[in-house]
């Protein structure tokens, strides 16, 4: 009887919930890593990094999701900077992505 009873009991325990991973928040990020401007885009990119890990405790995770940044260089050249935000919006789908230049697209761009 004790042994029906466990049984029984076993089946109502609570189970765990096992939830699919999410998928990673995506950051785009345009700066001009080369040419004239390239101290100024490589500040950018070191600023935006230490923010996200401060603002993250060092985890570079929000919400139990990790965060991915991948950046373009521009090279200084508004053409450049324009057909790699293009690409930025074609190639995949972006939580947000952001650049320097608000005449080339709108900032911050979100999905």
């Amino acid at each position: 009887m004790v042994l029906a009873l466990m049984v029984a009991l076993a089946g109502c325990a609570p189970r765990a919930v096992v939830t699919p991973p999410q998928p990673p928040i995506r950051i785009g990020a345009l700066a001009s890593l080369s040419g004239a401007l390239q101290d100024y885009g490589q500040q950018m990119r070191r600023g935006f990094e230490l923010g996200l890990k401060y603002a993250t405790d060092g985890t570079m995770e929000v919400a139990g999701r990790k965060i991915e940044v991948i950046w373009e260089d521009t090279t200084t050249v508004p053409d450049v900077a324009r057909e790699r935000a293009k690409n930025f919006s074609n190639k995949t789908r972006w939580t947000f992505w952001s650049d320097r230049h608000p005449r080339l697209m709108p900032w911050p761009y979100c999905r």
